[in-house]
């Protein structure tokens, strides 16, 4: 009975002892669980939100600047038969390629000095609007000359 007495005289004094190391880790806990919750807030609304703008793979500049395919085309086919003259090329064939939106395409047969043909190849794949020879073949035309065929792509604008 006596060790009784005296265990229940040293609990509350042993409890006023404890209770601020465990008011401290309660409080650090309770600031834990706050950042938690602002945490879970935030991230709710941003799951809500309008996702962000898709970010153009290419410049303004580098796309066909036209409201549909066949205006593309037609610019592509202008663009193609224009350079080739500025070098000095014959164009034998060019006629445009089908091809999913928005991608446009054209077959292109030019022949003229071999300089002036790589010359030709190299302003059109520097140049805007973009356009890169998807496919193409060099071959000999006699008298020095070679024949490029081609296949000329490019993107046209959808908006």
């Amino acid at each position: 009975m006596i060790a009784t007495a005296r265990l229940s005289a040293i609990l509350p004094l042993a409890g006023l002892v404890l209770a601020p190391f465990l008011f401290v880790h309660a409080r650090t806990a309770l600031a834990d669980l706050a950042a938690a919750r602002q945490e879970t807030a935030g991230l709710a609304v941003e799951a809500t939100s309008r996702p962000p703008a898709p970010v153009p793979l290419l410049p303004e500049a580098a796309l066909i600047p036209a409201a549909d395919s066949d205006a593309a085309a037609a610019l592509l086919a202008t663009r193609l038969r224009g350079e080739a003259a500025r070098g000095g090329l014959l164009v034998e064939r060019l006629a445009p390629l089908p091809g999913p939106a928005p991608l446009v395409a054209a077959r292109i047969v030019a022949s003229g000095p071999e300089a002036a043909v790589l010359r030709f190849a190299r302003a059109m794949e520097a140049g805007a609007p973009l356009i890169r020879f998807a496919g193409w073949r060099l071959e000999g035309a006699g008298a020095g000359l070679v024949r490029l065929d081609a296949r000329a792509v490019a993107l046209r604008r959808t908006r």
